[in-house]
């Protein structure tokens, strides 16, 4: 069995890029809105007559709020938004780190890919599943993102803050939570060890603070109080992202008698909850405790946090 690591300076693999693109040709009809209430519906057009690459990232964004918040309210319409987001999915991969002040394009596809696969991801091809986990699942890592052993502040995290001001080091950052999630629940259970494995053997500060908070905002999810994502910002810490706002579980268009999928499997949910077991130790958090004290701003913001965190993690 290949293990699926997290590694800085690893991001989205190109070979499963070019694999993806070469098993998903353009659909031969164009894609709409997912609005149905008018005389005519909006087509996207442009996406007959552009290459994925030169469509802008707005467009991207658009597009994929189309296809996730139309397969929440109206199931999957015949194939048309599932076959456009599978062609689209290797130009998504390799730009999934880019943002604009519409959204951003890594938890947008994240959403809409759920939607698509609100089980598990069935092999389109052999090893789809593993080309998606190596692509999307691997973003976090880009060489971009990091110097050294730590993520680089204000490129996924948000930077050193301006004098007197704060930065909400309190909160995730719900792209690199996204991405969490995505990988919570698409490995299979025996792959979930090496992967938390490997989330805790990075050191960064930086790093260390952000999933300090993601792991204390999702002791709701491992609990069970909180089974969609939907719900993710309803609790504090939020461990959630802009388009968690349709992932509710239900996309067959069904109002009459919906199928409510859960978000996480149980034998995800517990594989997880022994690999934390296993891999948060006391000497851990003092390590991280140490390192943040090298940055006043997250000794600072955190707060109370880490409290928290070894309330939910240490003293059980």
């Amino acid at each position: 069995m290949n293990e699926f690591l997290w590694r800085p300076g690893h991001g989205p693999d190109a070979d499963a890029i070019e694999r993806m693109t070469d098993y998903f040709p353009k659909p031969s009809f164009p894609m709409g809105e997912a609005w149905f209430m008018t005389d005519k519906r909006k087509i996207y057009s442009e996406l007959m007559t552009t290459a994925p690459d030169d469509l802008p990232l707005e467009n991207l964004i658009k597009y994929l709020d189309e296809i996730g918040s139309g397969t929440s309210a109206f199931g999957k319409l015949d194939g048309e938004w599932s076959d456009w987001l599978h062609y689209l999915l290797p130009i998504l991969a390799a730009k999934a780190g880019g943002r604009t002040s519409n959204g951003a394009l890594a938890t947008d596809v994240i959403s809409a890919f759920v939607t698509q696969y609100p089980n598990d991801v069935s092999d389109s091809y052999p090893d789809f599943r593993m080309d998606v986990l190596n692509t999307l699942g691997r973003w976090p890592m880009g060489a971009q993102f990091w110097d050294g052993d730590d993520l680089r502040p204000g490129t996924v995290l948000p930077g050193p803050p301006l004098e007197g001001q704060q930065i909400h080091w309190w909160e995730t950052d719900s792209d690199v939570s996204a991405v969490m999630f995505f990988l919570w629940k698409y490995l299979k259970p025996v792959e979930i060890d090496s992967w938390v494995g490997s989330v805790f053997a990075i050191k960064g500060a930086h790093w260390n603070a952000n999933l300090l908070v993601w792991l204390v905002g999702a002791r709701n999810v491992l609990s069970g109080k909180i089974t969609q994502p939907v719900e993710f910002d309803t609790r504090i810490p939020k461990i959630g992202w802009f388009t968690t706002y349709y992932l509710n579980g239900r996309y067959d268009g069904d109002y009459q008698t919906p199928t409510t999928i859960p978000f996480l499997s149980q034998a995800n949910i517990i594989a997880f909850q022994v690999a934390l077991r296993k891999h948060i130790t006391e000497e851990l958090f003092f390590e991280w405790l140490d390192a943040f004290t090298e940055f006043d701003y997250l000794k600072n913001e955190l707060y109370t946090l880490p409290d928290q965190f070894a309330a939910a993690y240490l003293e059980r």
